[in-house]
C-alpha cells in the first residue's frame, strides 16, 4: 500500500472517531483542551461539548455533561447547581492541559454542598477546582425520580452535541418539542420499541432580551405527554380535583364565621359594586400579607382569626365572604411569570390564587393581599397568560390575566429660559394612575420626599429639585400627584447667538431600548400605558422662533401602539406636546419592527432642537 493510501485511510479512521465520538466519561481529548474558539459559535465564553440525559422511566434519570471554558467570562459556568435534592453516583472533574499532558483534578467533598431553597427542599451546588482558560469540566450523576414531563434543552451557552434517551417507554407516551425552539432535534430509529433517542447538534444559547416575561418560556424543550389526550377532559378533571380538595374547594363550604362583621359592613348598601368594594377593602385592611404566593389554604377560620396569610389564604377568604354576600365569586388559580407559562392541566402548573368576581357580564380580578393594589388589580407578576377560574358547579373558565386598562403618566411643565446663565427653570406637575401609581407607591414606601427628590436629581446631570411634594400617596383610590420646582443648568446651547433647546428638557427617552435586529420572543410591556408630556416654554425677551421640530404621528398595526407629537409657537410661548400610547400588555414578535420604528421616532424627536434667534 502506498504512503498516500495509508495517510488517506488514517484520515478516514480519525474522522470516523471524531464523527462517531462516544463521549464516554473521563475520555477528554487533547484537542478539546487545546481548542481556543468554537468553529460555529465563535467567541463564546464557554460551551457544552456534550450533554446526555438518560431517563429510565419509572426508575431514575442519569445526566452527563462536559463543558469547555474558553476565558474568564466562562468561569461562572464552573459553579454548578443541580436542581434536585437527592442525587447519587456523582462524578466530577476538572481537566487542564499542562505542557502537553492532560492533568485531571477530582472534585472533592469540600467543593460540594447543599443549599436549602425552601421548606425541606435542597439543591446541590458544586464548585469545580483549578479552573483556568481552556479548562474542560465534566460531571455525571443520577437522580431517583422516575417521571419527567418536560426537559429544557437550551442553556446560557451553546450545546455542541445533545442526546436524550428514554428507556422503558410506555405505550401512552408521546414526545413533543417546544415550537419556539429554532432547531429541531432528530429522532433516531430504534429496533427496540421501548427506547426513544433524540439527538441534536450546534444548539444555540438562549439569548436574553429586554421586555421578556420569563426566558425559560422560550427555551428549547422536550415534553412527554399522553397520546391523544383530550385537553378539555383534562381541564375538567383538574377543576374537579380543585373543587374536591380539602385545601381548596372544601374550604369554601365553611360556615360564615365572619357573619357578624360583614353584616354590619354591608347592611345599608344597595349598590352591588360599592358593596363588593367595601368587602374587598375590609379583607385587605384586616389581613397582613406574609409575602408568599399560595395555592392552598387549610383553615379559613383560623386565617380570619390570626389576620395573617399568603395569597391563597387571603383571597380564598375574600371569595367566601363575597359568596356569602350574594356575589358570583370564585377562586382563580394562576401560574406567575417567574414560574413560567401554564402549558398543561396539572395542579403544579399553578402557584397563586386570586378571587374572580362576576358582576353582570364583567369580571373583576381581585387580590386583597396587595397593599398598593386597587380593586380590580392583580400584581404584574400574576399577569401571565390565562388563569383558571374554578366554579363550584364543576365547570371552569380559562380567563386572561392581563389588564386592558391603561396606566397613565401625565406631566405638565412650565419653563422659563435664562439666557444669561443658559439654565432653564420652572415647575413640574405629574399624575400617575393604575399600575404606574402602584409602582410609585411601592418604591416610595420606605423613602421620604427628600430622598425621592435626590433619586430624581441623580438621574439627570445638572438638575436641581426643590419644593418636592406628593399628594394622595396613601389614598390608593386616587392618582399619585407629584409637584416640584426645578433648575436645569446648561440646558441652553448658544451657537453663534442662536439658542438651542431640547423639547422635553430632562424628560423623555434619548435612547431606543429596542436595539435587536430581529426579535424571537413576544415583547412584554407588562400593561397598556400612556405617556403624556405637555411643556410650555416662555420665549425670552429679545428672541423669536427660528425653527421648530416638525410634528409627527406614528402608529402601526391597527393602533397596537401610537405616537403623536406637536410643537407650535406664539409670540411669547412655545407649546410642546407628546403622547405615546401602548395598547397591549404583550406584543407578538412579528410586530417588533413596528414598535422599534415607533421608539426610533420618539428618540429622534427627543434629540431634536427648538431654535431661537435674536429679534
Amino acid at each position: 500500500m502506498t504512503r498516500t493510501a495509508i495517510l488517506y485511510l488514517l484520515f478516514l479512521f480519525c474522522s470516523g472517531i471524531t464523527m462517531g465520538q462516544s463521549f464516554k466519561f473521563g475520555r477528554v481529548s487533547t484537542a478539546e483542551l487545546a481548542e481556543t474558539k468554537d468553529s460555529v459559535f465563535g467567541n463564546v465564553p464557554a460551551k457544552v461539548i456534550y450533554q446526555r440525559v438518560k431517563l429510565d422511566y419509572g426508575r431514575d434519570i442519569e445526566i452527563h455533561e462536559r463543558i469547555k471554558i474558553y476565558n474568564k467570562e466562562g468561569f461562572e459556568h464552573s459553579n454548578w447547581e443541580i436542581l434536585f435534592d437527592d442525587i447519587s453516583h456523582l462524578k466530577a472533574y476538572t481537566y487542564n492541559l499542562e505542557n502537553g499532558v492532560i492533568q485531571k483534578t477530582h472534585v472533592t467533598k469540600e467543593s460540594i454542598f447543599k443549599e436549602n431553597v425552601f421548606g425541606d427542599y435542597d439543591i446541590t451546588k458544586i464548585t469545580f477546582p483549578n479552573v483556568k482558560k481552556g479548562s474542560v469540566i465534566e460531571l455525571s450523576y443520577k437522580v431517583d425520580i422516575g417521571r419527567l414531563d418536560v426537559f429544557s434543552i437550551q442553556k446560557q451557552i451553546p450545546i455542541k452535541n445533545f442526546r436524550f434517551v428514554v428507556q422503558n417507554v410506555q405505550s401512552w407516551m408521546e414526545f413533543k418539542q417546544n415550537p419556539n425552539f429554532p432547531l429541531q432535534l432528530i429522532e433516531e430509529e430504534q429496533d427496540k420499541k421501548k427506547l426513544v433517542v433524540y439527538t441534536g447538534k450546534d444548539i444555540p444559547a438562549i439569548e436574553a432580551a429586554p421586555y421578556v416575561n420569563n426566558m425559560n418560556n422560550y427555551k428549547g424543550k422536550i415534553y412527554i405527554k399522553y397520546k391523544n389526550e383530550k385537553e378539555d377532559e383534562k381541564w375538567g378533571q383538574l377543576t374537579n380535583s380543585f373543587n374536591r380538595a380539602y385545601w381548596f374547594g372544601r374550604q369554601l363550604e365553611s360556615k360564615p364565621f365572619f357573619k357578624s362583621d360583614i353584616k354590619n359592613l354591608i347592611k345599608d348598601r344597595t349598590d352591588s359594586l360599592a358593596m363588593a368594594k367595601d368587602i374587598y377593602d375590609f379583607v385587605k385592611n384586616r389581613m397582613v400579607y406574609n409575602n408568599r404566593y399560595g395555592l392552598r389554604t387549610y383553615d379559613l377560620k383560623e386565617v380570619y382569626k390570626t389576620k395573617n396569610g399568603d395569597k391563597a389564604d387571603i383571597n380564598m377568604l375574600l371569595t367566601i365572604i363575597l359568596r356569602w354576600a350574594g356575589f358570583e365569586a370564585n377562586p382563580m388559580v394562576i401560574g406567575c411569570k417567574h414560574k413560567g407559562e401554564v402549558l398543561f392541566a396539572e395542579i403544579r402548573s399553578f402557584n397563586a390564587t386570586v378571587a374572580a368576581l362576576q358582576l353582570d357580564d364583567e369580571f373583576y380580578l381581585l387580590d386583597a393581599s396587595e397593599r398598593f393594589g386597587n380593586f380590580g388589580q392583580i400584581p404584574v407578576d400574576l399577569m401571565n397568560g390565562y388563569g383558571l377560574i374554578i366554579r363550584d358547579d364543576g365547570t371552569s373558565i380559562s380567563f386572561p390575566t392581563e389588564t386592558k386598562v391603561h396606566s397613565v403618566s401625565r406631566s405638565s411643565i412650565s419653563a422659563v429660559l435664562d439666557v444669561t446663565t443658559n439654565a432653564i427653570s420652572g415647575t413640574s406637575k405629574s399624575q400617575l394612575t393604575n399600575y404606574l401609581a402602584w409602582e410609585y407607591r411601592a418604591a416610595a414606601k420606605e423613602e421620604d420626599t427628600e430622598n425621592i427628590a435626590e433619586v430624581l436629581e441623580a438621574g439627570y446631570d445638572l438638575l436641581t429639585i426643590k419644593n418636592f411634594t406628593e399628594k394622595d400617596l396613601k389614598d390608593i383610590q386616587k392618582p399619585v400627584v407629584i409637584t416640584y420646582d426645578f433648575t436645569y443648568e446648561d440646558a441652553i446651547e448658544d451657537i453663534n447667538g442662536d439658542l438651542y433647546v431640547a423639547p422635553f428638557l430632562f424628560l423623555g427617552k434619548t435612547e431606543n431600548e429596542f436595539k435587536e435586529e430581529k426579535r424571537l420572543y413576544p415583547i412584554d410591556m407588562e400593561y397598556p400605558y400612556v405617556e403624556n408630556y405637555s411643556i410650555n416654554f416662555e420665549i425670552p425677551e429679545g428672541y423669536k422662533v427660528l425653527s421648530l421640530p416638525k410634528g409627527k404621528k406614528v402608529s402601526f398595526d391597527n393602533e397596537m401602539a401610537a405616537l403623536s407629537y406637536i410643537c407650535s409657537a406664539s409670540n411669547t410661548n412655545i407649546q410642546v406636546g407628546l403622547t405615546v400610547k401602548i395598547n397591549y400588555s404583550l406584543i407578538p414578535a412579528e410586530f417588533y419592527g413596528g414598535l422599534q420604528s415607533l421608539f426610533a421616532e420618539y428618540v429622534e424627536i427627543a434629540k431634536s432642537k427648538i431654535v431661537l434667534t435674536k429679534t
